[in-house]
């Protein structure tokens, strides 16, 4: 997923997408094969300023 969007690895799109969701992807992962929902972060971060193409829809959309 890190190489899709264009990050130079692993741990930098980690670092981001925690920035971005107050999250880390490993815990959204874990969370969805328990089938739980993790709530994320509700602000007016980056991707939120981007309009309906955002980085969350982007990733919701995978």
């Amino acid at each position: 997923m890190a190489e899709a969007f264009a990050f130079a690895d692993g741990s930098t799109f980690s670092r981001a997408f925690r920035a971005e969701f107050g999250c880390t992807p490993t815990e959204v992962r874990l969370a969805a094969s328990a089938g739980a929902i993790v709530p994320m972060a509700q602000h007016e971060g980056p991707a939120a300023k981007t309009g309906p193409d955002n980085f969350a829809r982007l990733l919701r959309d995978l």
